[in-house]
């Protein structure tokens, strides 16, 4: 956790990277925010996270500051991109205004219907800013969800009491479906093939009885087989959307499903439900967590974050042994 100086220079370099742009060098996410809050979770001293503020934020470009405009309504304007900056205009006003938590409440249900916006990032960003309590990054958060928001439907519930490893390895004709066609090389762009797919939805039944536990542990475990950047976004989904509910209140859960399971043919890998067979003996989270302070690659931060709140929350060691190899701690594996 951070001490009394670091927390303080969190909040002063999050008031900071407000002044950047929330998509970079055609159409990478900035991570800036939230890799700077989960260092800080992590233990980062005050002159790490500066350093890391100043190497990351060289690769920025500033945000365009417009005034928001009085008729604007940003749920008229879910999914279109180019509205960025007004969603950015009308959150920020409105946290000035009021309450960030209560206009995060507002909007939330309707939000929590698209969680794949900007391949998750919304989502994963929304949670970073709620956690650390910062609301100018609550409404970067929650304008990102807006403007990427992707609501890819509402699934079917299925009639068999399957699983959700055993939906997955059911979905595995539309991955092969997948690696046949040309793809955009971009997520979101692959999660959204999928959904359209002839037959998806029906295949994409939802699970009966479904838990955001059930599917923590199959993006957990599919990450584990496969070190993907979409099944690593995956697993930083759940973790989003478990702090985002805690604040919030109940999203959408079905929503998150198919969301997950177009991502999951989007990984376009083989799934073994078998349960993995980890080492004995992994580092403690206190050598994780240091090695991943000293880490110039946001996703190793983000993700030792993540998989270090999650095992406090499941005690699931699958998580700390993502952790570790992520860290180059368990070379083996």
């Amino acid at each position: 956790m951070p001490d009394s100086s670091a927390n303080a220079s969190l909040m002063t370099l999050l008031d900071a990277s407000l002044q950047q742009a929330a998509w970079y060098q055609g159409g990478y996410f900035n991570h800036l925010p939230m890799a700077l809050h989960a260092l800080a979770e992590l233990g980062a001293s005050e002159q790490r996270l500066q350093v890391w503020f100043d190497h990351y934020a060289s690769r920025l470009q500033p945000v365009a500051a417009i005034e928001p405009a009085p008729d604007f309504d940003p749920m008229a304007h879910l999914g279109e991109a180019d509205t960025l900056p007004a969603c950015r205009a009308f959150f920020l006003k409105a946290v000035e205004e009021g309450d960030a938590l209560a206009v995060a409440r507002t909007y939330w249900p309707r939000l929590a219907r698209g969680p794949a916006a900007a391949a998750f990032h919304g989502l994963i960003q929304l949670a970073h800013a709620l956690q650390v309590g910062h609301p100018g990054q609550v409404a970067h958060g929650l304008a990102a969800l807006t403007a990427s928001n992707c609501d890819l439907g509402t699934p079917g519930l299925s009639a068999q009491a399957d699983s959700v490893v055993q939906r997955l390895v059911a979905l595995r004709q539309w991955r092969l479906l997948l690696a046949s066609q040309p793809l955009s090389d971009w997520i979101i762009g692959r999660i959204q093939w999928a959904v359209n797919l002839p037959g998806f939805a029906a295949a994409a039944c939802m699970p009966e009885g479904l838990t955001l536990a059930d599917l923590t542990a199959a993006c957990a475990q599919l990450y584990w087989q496969h070190r993907n950047l979409t099944a690593l976004h995956m697993v930083t989904a759940c973790h989003a959307y478990r702090q985002i509910t805690n604040h919030l209140g109940d999203g959408d859960l079905g929503a998150l499903w198919l969301a997950l399971a177009a991502a999951f043919v989007a990984v376009d890998e083989d799934f073994d439900p078998v349960p993995p067979q980890l080492p004995a003996t992994l580092p403690d989270w206190a050598q994780l967590r240091a090695k991943a302070c000293e880490s110039d690659n946001e996703h190793v931060i983000k993700l030792t974050h993540c998989c270090w709140r999650e095992f406090e929350h499941y005690g699931w060691p699958l998580h700390q042994a993502i952790a570790a190899r992520v860290n180059g701690l368990l070379v083996a594996a």
